[in-house]
This record gives structure tokens, C-alpha cells and sequence, in this order.
């Protein structure tokens, strides 16, 4: 049995398997609620109006989170609402487009990215006589053999043995990878990707000579499953492999999204990207590749792998990236991934004499410790606050959100002024992370923080 769920705003109605609760039936449907607690009621954020049908008395999560007015229009919790008839909703506002640091410094280094083309005559309409497989007349023109288990290889082989008069040839190293017909030689491209917890920035490379061309950015879309990696870890042991591959499959959805709109930016095919080449926290590169990340989430914490891989981009499935390389820069351990070594590289921490501290504050929250040529490292939750989790206006660094504040007042002043700073020059409707900073400082400078943390109520003020 089903339930009819309908949404005027969208004119959309659909289906809801029965016994499935709302967030993950809209979900279903590809309507995706805001939940940084990953469904599990604790943040409030994946509220919907319950238009006409059955209304559920409030649970106590929701009369806890929920205001008395709220709970009367009636608003509900869509992760804690199993719909027990048809129902006609309205849903929050989608959310506009975040801000995203797309932007940043890199140290000069020898660039060598170890891949060249090569323009080759291609027999492709060869005499009766000679019937050498292709993959022969390659060898004998490179005097290099094929791997014998580079399927890409052979299929580009086969889209141009009987038409091609010249082909180009791909070499990694000294071994051959891909061959293409015609000359494409002026087309080597890259992608430098850092997949964040929240967010993912690609930015595209040209090979030839290391010039970045220019970058994309994008919201996680396992985001859907909760905003932080424990929530993540948690829906993969709820799951099972299913749970990782629908994970797996989003973040390699949005990685070929990224890839396309750059080569549509810069008026090039994606296909002539060769290599993604990816930093991320350890449980993100363990749903990259499909690997449960479940141990990560329990002691003794431990990875399954923390070295750099290199796979082809083929066994992520189909889309622009799937003639690609896929690499992996290492990591250190459980909560030091990859994003951190790369840091750690590019601040150049290990040549270091003096003390210095390396911080990244993300969604994961890490610190290095240079001292004397050693570095010493350790991480702790730090997003889901600064992203408004338990927050009740707290949101993404989107349209709406308060990313700036002046507060104008002193003890004892009967005047008190409030200047804010509002993403997209909209009418404010929360608070993003630098917007809760600034807050915070604006009230320490007013002296409106005890000192345990706390705030003055109205009786504590002079």
C-alpha cells in the first residue's frame, strides 16, 4: 500500500512506499530537505507543512525543537512523520546556491605530470594481405606493448583501425593508455579536485604546462544523508552496501557534473580529461571508492587503506570522466586524510625548523604541529556548529544568511544599533558561520558573554 503525497507549489504528486518516513520518500521523488543530523531528528531543519490529510500529534523531538506556533500551522519533522494517509504539503524554500572557496595559494613546484601525447601515420585502410591485429600495428609504431588489460585501449583501437590516418597516442610514463584518431595532441587536460564534507571544488588543469583554466563548486550531495561524517558512517552501517553505493554514486554524479560544466566553460570535450586527481578527508575517499567506512566510525578506528590509489575511472561508472585516471593523494589515519597531507605539502611543514601550526577549519576540524621537523596532528567535529546544525537560524553560507555583524552598544546605553551583512543583499533569514562569529565577537565586545560562555540575560544587564 502507498500514499498519495502532493505538492501544489511544485504541481508534483508521487507515490510514497508505506512505512517510509517523509524525508526519505521525498528523497525518493528527488525532492531533498535540509537535515544536517542525517534524519535523525535532533536538528530540526527538515520541516513541511502538512496542508490537508491525517496530522500525527507532535513527538517529543518536535515539541522540543518546534515552536507552539509552529507545531499549530501544523509543521512536522519530515525524518519523524510516516505518513498514515494521502498527504498535501509545502516544503521550505529550496535553498539558493552556497558561497563556496573556490580560491587559494600554491607553492611553485616542478610540474611533471607525466603524461604526453604523440602523433602517429595510422594505416587505418591497410593491403588484404596484412591482417596483424591492431593492437599489433600499435606496438610495432610505438615499440611499446599494450597492457593486456587496457580494455580503453583496445576500444579505442577499434574506433579507428579500418578509418584513421593518423591517431595520437597517450602515453603515462612509457607505456601507452590511450590512443585517439586524428590529432588531438593539443588537448591534455586535468582535474585537482578537493572533496570536502560539505562542498566540492574541481578546478581544471592543462597538462601541458600547469596552468589552472579555471574552477567549479558544488554542495557534497551526500549532504542529503547529514552534514558531517559520523552521519555519513552511521547511514552506511544502517544501509549496508547499498547505503555505500548510493553515497559512492553521488559524489561520482557530482565530480562528472563539475567535470562537464568545466569543459563546457573552456570550449573543450571532457573526454580529453585524463586524470582526476583527488585530496579529501579519509571517510570521503573511502566513499569515493566505494569502500565502507563503517570501521572509521567505532575504535580503534581504523581505515581501511590510507595510501594513495590510482584506478581507472571506468569502474566508477559511466559519464565525461569514465576515459580518466582516478588518483588519490594519502592520508594519515581515521580523521587525518588526505586534504591535510596535501596542507600540510603545500605549506611545506616538514622542512619547517621553527613552530608553527597549520588549521583547518571545515566541516572536520584538524590542526598540524610543526615543531623542530616534526608534525604532530589531531582532529575534532567543527562544521555542523559554524553550518547551524543545532542552530535554530543557523544555515549554509547561502542567499539570506548573515555573514556579517555590527552590534553598536555599550553597558549602560539606552540606544543599541544592529548593522548586518547579508549574502545576495536579501532579507536575512539565519545565520551562516562567519555570521555566528561575528556575532559572538560583536557580543564579547559589548560584554554580553560571561565568562563560562554563557550569555547575560536581561536581569544580568546594568
Amino acid at each position: 500500500m502507498s500514499r498519495k503525497i502532493s505538492l501544489p507549489a511544485t504541481g508534483r504528486v508521487f507515490e510514497a512506499e508505506d512505512g517510509l518516513d517523509l524525508r526519505r520518500a521525498l528523497a525518493q521523488a528527488g525532492f531533498f530537505l535540509e537535515s544536517p543530523c542525517g534524519g535523525a531528528g535532533k536538528c530540526g531543519k527538515c520541516r513541511a507543512e502538512i496542508l490537508a490529510g491525517p496530522v500525527p500529534p507532535p513527538r517529543p523531538e518536535e515539541t522540543a525543537l518546534l515552536s507552539a506556533e509552529e507545531l499549530a500551522r501544523p509543521l512536522r519533522l519530515a525524518c519523524l512523520l510516516i505518513p498514515d494517509g494521502d498527504l498535501t504539503l509545502e516544503l521550505p524554500r529550496e535553498k539558493q546556491e552556497a558561497r563556496i572557496l573556490s580560491s587559494g595559494l600554491a607553492r611553485a613546484a616542478e610540474f611533471e605530470p607525466g603524461l604526453t601525447k604523440r602523433v602517429l601515420p595510422w594505416p587505418g585502410r591497410r593491403p588484404a594481405h596484412d591482417n596483424r591485429p591492431a593492437e599489433r600495428v600499435l606496438a610495432d609504431l610505438t615499440g611499446a606493448e599494450a597492457p593486456p588489460d587496457d580494455l580503453g585501449l583496445r576500444l579505442g583501437l577499434a574506433g579507428l583501425d579500418q578509418t584513421a590516418e593518423t591517431c595520437t597516442v597517450l602515453w603515462d610514463g612509457d607505456r601507452p593508455r590511450i590512443v585517439e584518431a586524428g590529432d588531438t595532441s593539443a588537448a591534455l587536460y586535468g582535474l585537482a579536485v578537493d572533496i570536502g564534507t560539505t562542498t566540492i571544488v574541481a578546478s581544471l588543469i592543462d597538462l601541458s604546462d600547469g596552468r589552472e583554466l579555471g574552477s567549479r563548486s558544488q554542495i557534497n550531495p551526500q549532504t542529503r544523508q547529514g552534514l558531517d561524517v559520523i552521519s555519513r558512517i552511521t547511514y552506511c552501517a544502517e544501509q549496508g552496501p547499498a547505503g555505500v553505493e548510493e553515497l559512492r554514486r553521488a559524489v561520482w554524479g557530482a565530480l562528472n557534473e563539475l567535470a562537464l560544466g568545466l569543459a563546457e566553460d573552456h570550449g573543450l570535450e571532457a573526454r580529453f580529461i585524463y586524470r582526476v586527481t583527488v585530496a579529501a578527508n579519509t571517510t570521503m575517499l573511502h566513499l569515493l571508492t566505494g569502500v565502507s567506512p563503517v570501521a572509521l566510525g567505532a575504535a580503534p578506528f581504523a581505515p581501511v587503506f590510507v595510501r594513495g590509489l590510482a584506478l581507472p575511472a571506468a569502474a566508477f561508472g559511466p559519464g565525461p570522466l569514465a576515459g580518466a585516471e582516478l588518483v588519490t593523494l594519502p592520508s594519515v589515519s581515521a580523521y587525518i586524510g588526505a586534504d591535510i597531507v596535501a596542507g600540510a605539502y603545500v605549506c611545506e611543514l616538514d622542512s619547517r625548523r621553527d613552530r608553527a601550526l597549520f588549521i583547518d577549519i571545515g566541516t572536520n576540524g584538524e590542526i598540524v604541529l610543526a615543531a623542530d621537523g616534526a608534525l604532530l596532528s589531531c582532529s575534532c567535529a567543527a562544521g555542523p556548529a559554524l553550518e547551524g546544525m543545532n542552530i535554530q537560524y543557523g544555515m549554509r553560507a547561502a542567499a539570506g544568511a548573515v555573514e556579517e555583524a555590527r552590534i553598536n552598544w555599550r553597558p549602560g546605553s539606552p540606544d543599541c544599533g544592529v548593522e548586518l551583512s547579508v549574502i545576495g543583499g536579501a532579507e536575512p533569514t539565519g545565520l551562516c558561520g562567519s555570521g555566528i562569529l561575528a556575532v559572538i565577537r560583536e557580543f564579547l565586545a559589548a560584554g554580553l558573554i560571561r565568562r563560562d560562555g554563557r550569555l547575560l540575560t536581561a536581569e544580568d544587564l546594568p
